[in-house]
């Protein structure tokens, strides 16, 4: 890993913040959301996203345990549920921000 030489890097914009080991997250995704044109969109694409790799991490402790032979209809509820998330993302993403 090669560091920068000093002026090298010069080229690039400086949003004149201090660096980011000195900022929290927070303030992080606060100024990242502030920058943006439209930062309710940013927001619902994150959530849909991220609820949906939630639920397909750890939904599985959300599911009742069941050994009947429907056991596994909240698996598929699940999944659907999951699959519904990842649509509403991808319209977000295809209709409202044109991507």
């Amino acid at each position: 890993h090669e560091i920068p030489v000093s002026g090298e890097m010069d080229h690039l914009p400086n949003s004149g913040a201090p660096p980011a080991e000195e900022r929290s997250t927070l303030e992080y995704v606060q100024e990242r959301l502030k920058a943006s044109a439209h930062p309710t969109v940013v927001i619902f694409h994150l959530l849909f996203k991220s609820i949906a790799l939630f639920l397909y991490v750890f939904g599985g402790w959300f599911l009742p345990r069941s050994s009947s032979a429907t056991g596994g209809g909240s698996f598929i509820t699940l999944t659907v549920f999951i699959i519904l998330l990842l649509a509403a993302d991808f319209w977000v993403v295809k209709n409202v921000t044109g991507r």
